[in-house]
């Protein structure tokens, strides 16, 4: 008898502390890494993309809104990169928790300031997104900020957790800004460059890093570029003596190697999110991939 209520005493522990995770499903795979670096033993996260799957079209699943259903945060990156499939999925889910505006809706955005906001938006300018360019995951100088925020929302949902978070929010500031020193050290030739880029995806880090995008390749985001946009982009390219093309492995097509080809350039593949291609599968890793191959670029350039 004595056996058996040590079982379930031990049973009812395991369960309160079970039910005590927080559970927090991320849209990106960097922002599900980003929640378990200040989450810890406290949460588990789920990220609904893939990081080989372009997150503008996500395919909206069943598994993906049950997932949601059970969530007690949703993390976001916000600026309508989600707009075609994340609506689908928190209706689906039917969780109040997850709703807009509840403690467990948390646009990442809101910690950013937006670049390349647009005046106006119309159809005919293919996929722009009205609050500016969204893909700033890729600049690592914004995650302490990305971090401040969420550890703050893990702290409002999980106050007894707060020293906890606290401690690894400041472990995480100390261990990111050695490496944000070191990658700016390396980038640091790349500074007044001008780059051509496929997409217009690498705003953020150009910004951080000092180099400038002069040209893309989509001339109009999601619309495959005219012949005529094409040749005015090779005669830039060739007339200013640009050596680089940047594209992320989302693009599959061939189109960047036969561009740079045509114009005299090199392109050069970078990872475009966390576990978009092999040996990317953390936070630094992914940035230390991207800003090794353009290390390489600067130094043979």
């Amino acid at each position: 008898m004595r056996k058996l209520l040590l079982a379930l005493l031990l049973a009812l522990l395991t369960a309160g502390q079970a039910g005590a995770e927080l559970k927090i499903v991320a849209t990106l795979t960097e922002i599900g890494a980003l929640a378990e670096e200040l989450g810890g033993e406290r949460v588990s996260v789920q990220s609904l993309a893939r990081g080989d799957e372009d997150p503008h079209a996500i395919a909206a699943k069943p598994s993906h809104s049950r997932r949601l259903s059970r969530a007690d945060l949703l993390v976001y990156n916000g600026m309508e990169l989600e707009i075609g499939w994340l609506p689908l999925l928190v209706e689906g889910a039917r969780n109040p928790r997850v709703l807009a505006g509840s403690p467990g809706d948390l646009d990442l955005s809101q910690f950013i300031a937006p670049l390349e906001v647009p005046e106006h938006v119309d159809r005919s300018m293919g996929d722009v997104h009205p609050e500016g360019n969204p893909h700033y995951t890729v600049d690592p100088g914004l995650y302490p900020d990305l971090a401040r925020g969420l550890s703050a929302r893990l702290v409002e949902l999980d106050p007894a957790g707060a020293d906890y978070y606290a401690e690894r929010l400041e472990v995480f500031l100390a261990h990111w800004e050695r490496h944000m020193g070191d990658w700016t050290r390396r980038l640091e030739p790349l500074r007044g460059k001008r780059l051509v880029a496929y997409h217009q995806m690498w705003a953020y880090p150009a910004a951080r890093f000092g180099f400038e995008i002069a040209g893309h390749v989509e001339d109009r985001p999601g619309i495959p570029p005219t012949p005529r946009h094409l040749l005015e982009l090779e005669r830039l390219v060739e007339s200013e003596g640009i050596r680089l093309l940047v594209y992320s492995d989302l693009v599959r097509s061939g189109g960047p190697e036969r561009f740079a080809e045509r114009a005299g350039c090199r392109a050069l593949q970078l990872p475009q999110s966390l576990g978009s291609r092999e040996g990317a599968g953390d936070l630094v890793s992914w940035f230390e991939r991207w800003v090794a191959a353009l290390e390489t670029f600067a130094e043979e350039d």
